[in-house]
């Protein structure tokens, strides 16, 4: 009868038992001063990079960024190509003057460029969308005004990561265009105003699909709708920018004045 391992060989390691087995424990051990030992010189080689790394950063604490940055803004200000200030385009106009298509034409004569559609970003809206124009009257106007500073972060980012950014919406009041050139400081900011003429877009708009949805929905087009905001455009916009009179131009003769224009577009440092 087997008596098993422990009879008759106490002290004897087990045929079966791997040589290895029983030197793991003290292999590990063995080794734990070493271990140790390499740690702290690990952690000793991390403590003299860390040093040097903020002994670098003193140093060059002082130095000027070339320039790059804009006074007062953290992020980059100027394109990357040549030096020169990244621009950004609003092209404004009371609803169906022609924005949206002149603001395409635009972006594609730039290298690098952007195209920001104002109801666009209105659409992003899923639920609770309140259009412009449409009631509640304070929540429209909460969306508009949502709408307006989306828009001036999305063309500061693209500016400064040297893209031409063009943005289109209906801004029509003093204090909404301040509102860009605040959010936009540091960079070369233009604006362009198609003013075709109130009567000429109530008949352009009184033919497009869109607008007879409108009529079919709120009794009236588009262009009969907003026609009243070409007043405050023209008593509080007026001379500022580049205002074109678009009643017969094509969109593409529209952006070959723009392009021509682009000096009296520019709005300088400080205008209001």
């Amino acid at each position: 009868m087997d008596a098993g391992p422990g009879a008759g060989g106490r002290g004897r390691r087990p045929r079966g038992r791997a040589r290895g087995a029983s030197c793991a424990r003290p292999r590990r051990c063995s080794r734990g001063p070493r271990s140790r030992r390499d740690g702290r010189d690990r952690l000793r080689a991390r403590r003299r990079a860390h040093r040097c790394l903020l002994l670098a950063r003193g140093r060059h604490a002082d130095r000027p960024r070339r320039g790059l940055r804009a006074p007062g803004h953290s992020l980059l200000a100027r394109s990357t190509a040549g030096g020169a200030l990244s621009e950004v385009w609003l092209i404004t106009g009371i609803p169906g003057a022609g924005k949206t298509t002149a603001g395409r034409l635009l972006a594609d004569r730039f290298p690098r460029s952007v195209f920001i559609e104002g109801d666009l970003l209105q659409g992003w809206i899923v639920a609770g969308n309140v259009w412009p124009g449409q009631a509640p009257a304070d929540e429209s106007a909460r969306q508009i005004e949502l709408n307006m500073r989306n828009q001036r972060l999305l063309a500061r980012e693209y500016a400064e990561a040297g893209f031409t950014a063009v943005l289109d919406y209906v801004v029509v009041t003093r204090r909404a265009l301040d509102g860009y050139r605040a959010a936009l400081a540091g960079l070369a900011v233009h604006l362009v105003v198609l003013h075709p003429g109130a009567a000429l877009v109530v008949q352009r708009e009184a033919e497009r699909e869109k607008s007879r949805r409108h009529r079919a929905v709120h009794g009236r087009t588009i262009g009969e709708h907003f026609a009243h905001l070409e007043t405050p455009l023209v008593a509080e916009l007026g001379g500022i920018g580049l205002w074109l009179d678009t009643a017969d131009l094509t969109p593409a003769q529209t952006v070959d004045l723009i392009m021509a224009g682009r000096g009296r577009a520019r709005l300088a440092d400080g205008q209001t």
